[in-house]
């Protein structure tokens, strides 16, 4: 978020972050469709490779930006950073507890999405196509508030 409002002005910061969430949400989507559709019809190496040049392209594009200066803070150690860091973090019981919720939930979630449905997508469906198009069905449907089409 602090490179966005560098770039952004105050009063479009608004609008900006609306359209990176929808470009967000639109790359869940058609990401998981294509990543999917590629492995199936080119195997996983080509597409780990295609995956990587789109990286490298996407890395570049930060160079043609317009960034404002940065104020800078005063020097501290990275240790006192950790420590004072640490210190805030912990004191807000809300927080942490938070952060220690979702990581759960997050290897919960991961176990599901990176390793059981791929193994039951290959074994009982038609691999990695199919899997991919779950992920992007799953993707439109956490997109999509409910009620809203």
């Amino acid at each position: 978020m602090g490179f966005i409002l560098q770039v952004v002005a105050q009063d479009q910061l608004q609008s900006a972050n609306a359209l990176l969430g929808a470009a967000r949400n639109s790359a869940t989507m058609l990401g998981a469709a294509l990543a999917g559709s590629l492995v199936a019809a080119f195997g996983a190496g080509l597409t780990l490779a295609i995956d990587a040049v789109s990286f490298a392209l996407a890395a570049m594009l930060p160079a043609s930006l317009s960034v404002r200066a940065q104020t800078k803070m005063a020097p501290a150690s990275i240790i006192e950073d950790l420590r004072l860091g640490a210190k805030e973090f912990f004191s807000h019981t809300w927080l942490w507890t938070i952060v220690f919720q979702f990581t759960i939930l997050v290897m919960g979630l991961e176990a599901l999405f990176a390793l059981i449905g791929p193994a039951i997508t290959r074994d009982v469906m038609g691999g990695a196509r199919d899997w991919g198009f779950i992920m992007a069905a799953f993707g439109a449907g956490t997109a999509c508030p409910r009620g809203v089409s």
